[in-house]
């Protein structure tokens, strides 16, 4: 009996040891579930961070903030399952969370808690600033450090606030009328949150007022003087010009002509190499300012006269016409000079006038030189080319030319070798007849068109100038021709550049034709067609060399009649096929490394021609 006793009491104590090892083994195990939270490094003002210890058989996490469900942790499908992120949180707010492990029957095996609070909201950073100069607006454009940010307040220190932004808006512009010229004004901005959180001021910005320049622009003959009072800032402007557009009748937008005004200057210098009107103005457009100075005046290039004709009606009359510039504020003066004598104004014009007679002293046979000059108050003056003239007859026509048209029509082409013509007459015969008049035209003409012809007739012209002192001393050439022999021009000329000094022509008559050709050539600043050569039948190419570099030069064929005698041109269009020659190349590349730290290049150039 007490041996029965004895192992029962054995039994009692084995089973309380073992009651009492499995319940500290439990708090063991619950002591390890921790919990830890608190604010984002980076958020602190949005954003909570947890992260827990593992949990044996949990197969999910549980998170609540302040007793509401937030989100499920699935240690099988998240990838961080011992962590979470709480974001979109108010700053300065206290929040506290509960974390419960859950085993595979859904009930809980663990829980922890833990209370934090979220940090004030962070400041934004200002990171530009700018002044409008003309109307005092400060533009200010910053980062929101927070997510919490609905609105921005901008204040100005020792002002107060001065304007507000609302939502995530990272800029704003105001004008602040308290500005004054050449006094420090410095501004802060802070977030706000909507629900009554703030975050700290920025780090102020410093904006300094400065006034715009007052330019003037004055010009001389073609230089422009455009001139500042003296001005701190100046360096930092920009010069900018504008043109007036006759045709469109507006002003052209504004391009900048240079960005480096020297420090402490007050003018500079732009040079007008072509006709216009121009206006200027002083920008400013970095960092720290924007803005403008005034409009200067408008200032135009004084141009001289042009086209001056001189005509000696009658034996004591010289009749003197021209173009007047196209604009500008000036007067004009008629300066002549006879023979080798000086010239002396003979009359003082408005600028509305186109022409003069002059009967001052006019002698037959004598040499007589005239200039029209346009001049302004500002002392600037510009002449027209000098027009001399000879009161005797006049020099010959020559080298007259017959283009047949069509069957029905003659087109007679001169050169014009006097200048003190009044007209010329133009002579036909027909067959063996004699010489008669068709024609009488004004001065200055080189071309006539008979459209009195047949293709049965044979006709034959000559052309003689006249004035008041009579007829030049003899006709041009005799030419003769009938319609009968037209024949079509080439129907297609091609017009390729070989190198900077040729370029290469070809062409082709309709069908199986070919003819004698002619290729005419004129350059890109001249109205007047040069014949080059005359090449036999059976040629269609021809290489035209000896020419500038990087010109445009244009050409047209014409089918070779009879001598002197063509056929209409191809192309019929005025201005005929262009192309450019080439550009010379630069040759012998080289480069060296300099001790200042450049690389030097250098070159050789060669002209084409040279090397020919």
């Amino acid at each position: 009996m007490r041996l029965i006793i004895d192992s029962f009491k054995k039994l009692i104590i084995f089973i309380l040891i073992i009651l009492i090892t499995t319940f500290c083994l439990r708090d063991i195990a619950l002591a390890d579930f921790n919990l830890n939270v608190a604010p984002a490094d980076f958020n602190s003002d949005t954003q909570i961070n947890l992260n827990w210890t593992s949990v044996a058989n949990a197969v999910y996490y549980s998170i609540a903030r302040n007793d509401v469900h937030i989100a499920n942790i699935d240690v099988n499908l998240d990838r961080n399952y011992l962590s979470f992120q709480d974001t979109g949180l108010i700053p300065q707010t206290s929040y506290s969370y509960t974390l419960t492990a859950v085993g595979p029957n859904g009930k809980a095996i663990k829980s922890a808690n833990s209370t934090v609070s979220t940090l004030q909201m962070k400041a934004p950073s200002i990171v530009s600033s700018y002044l409008d100069i003309n109307t005092n607006e400060v533009t200010l454009t910053w980062v929101n450090n927070s997510l919490a940010a609905r609105g921005t307040i901008v204040n100005k220190l020792g002002g107060g606030q001065i304007a507000e932004v609302s939502g995530r808006n990272t800029s704003v512009s105001f004008v602040d009328p308290t500005l004054t010229y050449g006094v420090d004004s410095q501004y802060t901005i802070m977030s706000i949150d909507g629900n009554g959180h703030s975050s700290p001021s920025s780090a102020p910005v410093t904006i300094k007022p400065i006034t715009p320049p007052v330019i003037d622009a004055s010009i001389k003959s073609s230089t422009v003087t455009i001139s500042w009072g003296q001005h701190d800032h100046i360096h930092e402007f920009r010069l900018e010009r504008s043109k007036y557009l006759e045709d469109k009748k507006k002003w052209d937008s504004w391009e900048i002509i240079n960005t480096k005004l020297t420090k402490n200057s007050t003018a500079i210098t732009d040079r007008i190499d072509s006709d216009g009107t121009y206006r200027y103005r002083l920008s400013i457009d970095n960092e720290k300012y924007k803005g403008f100075s005034n409009i200067s005046k408008p200032v135009a290039r004084l141009l001289a006269p042009s086209n001056l004709q001189c005509v000696p009606v009658d034996s004591g009359r010289i009749d003197l016409s021209w173009n007047l510039p196209s604009k500008g504020n000036f007067a004009l003066k008629i300066e002549k000079r006879i023979d080798s004598g000086s010239y002396y104004t003979i009359a003082v014009l408005d600028s509305n006038i186109t022409t003069y007679s002059d009967t001052e002293g006019i002698l037959p046979n004598k040499y007589y030189y005239y200039r029209i000059t346009a001049y302004d108050e500002n002392g600037n003056s510009a002449s027209s080319p000098v027009y001399s003239i000879y009161t005797g007859p006049p020099s010959s026509a020559s080298n007259l030319r017959l283009e047949i048209t069509s069957t029905n029509k003659i087109t007679l082409n001169w050169k014009d070798s006097s200048s003190n013509e009044s007209g010329f007459r133009v002579e036909r015969k027909v067959d063996t007849g004699n010489f008669v008049p068709i024609a009488t035209l004004p001065a200055n003409t080189t071309s006539y068109a008979d459209n009195s012809v047949n293709s049965q007739s044979t006709y034959t012209y000559r052309v003689i100038p006249f004035n008041s002192a009579g007829d030049a001393s003899s006709y041009t050439n005799e030419v003769s021709c009938t319609t009968s022999i037209l024949k079509a021009p080439p129907g297609s000329l091609t017009v390729i550049p070989l190198s900077p000094t040729e370029i290469e022509l070809s062409w082709r008559y309709a069908g199986s034709a070919s003819y004698s050709t002619i290729i005419e050539r004129r350059t890109e600043d001249s109205d007047t067609w040069e014949m080059i050569t005359t090449l036999a039948s059976g040629y269609t190419n021809y290489r035209d060399t000896d020419l500038l570099p990087n010109t445009q030069y244009f050409y047209r064929v014409r089918t070779n009649l009879a001598n002197r005698v063509y056929s209409k041109p191809y192309p019929e269009k005025s201005e005929g096929i262009g192309a450019y020659t080439y550009l010379e190349t630069p040759e012998n590349l080289t480069s060296a490394w300099t001790a200042s730290g450049f690389v030097k290049l250098s070159w050789k150039y060669e002209s084409w021609v040279n090397r020919k």
